[in-house]
């Protein structure tokens, strides 16, 4: 590589001479969901893949200790919360060592974000769990059957959507 190269807020910015610069290969199972944690970032994925790098360049793989698919992770400010298949939720200060934590279901999680001062996971069947602290969920009432793939919080509203046009 012969091109120019900066570094910006931690993260390497490269002028490549060939386009599309070729991609680093973390595994081969599909990667799902990326978080920022202020210091790194997560990237998750099947067969229970996590990944961190503090800057984009240089990937460490960690052991999740599942085999559940990973769909999605968010940074709370604290913890990073990791969701997927079978109702599975995993949690870490660090991105090194992972807790499984209990969800009280076993669909599958595909969406997890912060809403305020609380953790939200959206899911099949219509399941939305919410959490304080990662580790104690507590579902809610969605009023519907649909797999809810995205949400957000507003600040002063959460808005979910979902499959046939769903939006609550």
């Amino acid at each position: 590589w012969t091109g120019k190269s900066a570094s910006i807020a931690g993260f390497q910015i490269r002028e490549v001479e060939e386009y599309p610069p070729s991609p680093e290969i973390l595994t081969s199972d599909r990667l799902e969901g990326l978080a920022w944690t202020g210091d790194q970032v997560i990237a998750v994925g099947f067969n229970g893949s996590i990944f961190t790098s503090p800057g984009c360049i240089n990937w460490t793989t960690r052991d999740s200790g599942v085999s559940s698919n990973l769909n999605d992770t968010t940074w709370t400010g604290e913890d990073i919360v990791v969701v997927g298949t079978d109702g599975v939720i995993l949690t870490s200060p660090d991105g090194v060592t992972w807790t499984q934590q209990v969800s009280g279901t076993t669909v599958n999680l595909v969406d997890v974000f912060q809403s305020g001062a609380r953790t939200v996971a959206l899911g099949s069947s219509g399941t939305i769990l919410t959490s304080s602290d990662g580790v104690n969920w507590t579902k809610r009432a969605s009023g519907t059957t649909q797999v809810l793939i995205g949400g957000t919080w507003s600040g002063s509203q959460l808005v979910v959507v979902g499959t046939a046009g769903t939006v609550l």
